[in-house]
């Protein structure tokens, strides 16, 4: 994954403001799809977290031993 974009720091007030960020994927191995579902950015203060929630799957489920179906999972970074 990836996240580029852009905030706002102002460091009179140590807040967070004007938040333009974006996550894309740009690794996944051969035989697997991988999608965001959802993403978001939190400020609190001078504290910036962003979340991204994603799904992935086996585009050949008879090539993978566990079988078919989806996997959802979620990742938290902290930006700031």
């Amino acid at each position: 994954m990836n996240i580029s974009g852009y905030y706002y720091y102002d460091g009179g007030t140590a807040s967070v403001s004007d938040i333009h960020l974006s996550a894309r994927v740009t690794y996944v191995p051969a035989l697997w799809t991988c999608e965001i579902t959802n993403q978001w950015a939190t400020p609190n203060m001078s504290k910036l977290a962003y979340t991204i929630n994603y799904r992935s799957y086996v585009n050949d489920p008879y090539s993978c031993l566990v079988g078919g179906g989806y996997w959802y999972s979620g990742a938290n970074f902290s930006i700031r």
